[in-house]
């Protein structure tokens, strides 16, 4: 059973998805010239890259509003930006900040921060448990 402050912190994470994570997808992918001025201080990125991470960025966005809606089907995107996060933050963050880049610094430290809040949201219970015959599947429908 989902208590329903879990529910309430599971569509919170969502809205935050929508906003960080479905508007600058949209911008990079539909205005790029405008995203890479002010989203990436007129940094030159490369165009399919750039639009690769738009596309992922608005389709978090656009899951992330059914989530809204009913939030337990679509937990898995939680788990995309965990999984994600982490990986960039080991991978990249940790490395770049070593050498001193102070703007890896912060996403580092801020995809850490959110990172937490989206494995809060994550309803383990359910995620983890074996669907048993006769009992519940692990999303919540009946087993047959």
């Amino acid at each position: 059973m989902i208590t329903l402050r879990k529910l309430t912190w599971m569509r919170l994470m969502f809205a935050a998805n929508v906003v960080g994570a479905g508007i600058p997808g949209l911008l990079v992918t539909f205005f790029p010239g405008f995203a890479r001025q002010y989203l990436f201080d007129g940094v030159a990125q490369d165009g399919l890259v750039f639009g690769v991470t738009g596309s992922v960025w608005l389709a978090v966005g656009l899951i992330s509003i059914l989530g809204l809606r009913n939030p337990v089907p679509f937990t898995g995107v939680f788990l995309v930006q965990i999984v994600y996060k982490t990986v960039w933050i080991t991978l990249i963050g940790l490395p770049a900040m070593a050498s001193g880049d102070e703007r890896a610094a912060f996403f580092a430290w801020f995809f850490a921060l959110v990172t937490v809040g989206f494995a809060f949201a994550v309803p383990w219970s359910l995620l983890l448990r074996k669907a048993v015959p006769g009992s519940e599947t692990p999303i919540g429908g009946n087993a047959r």
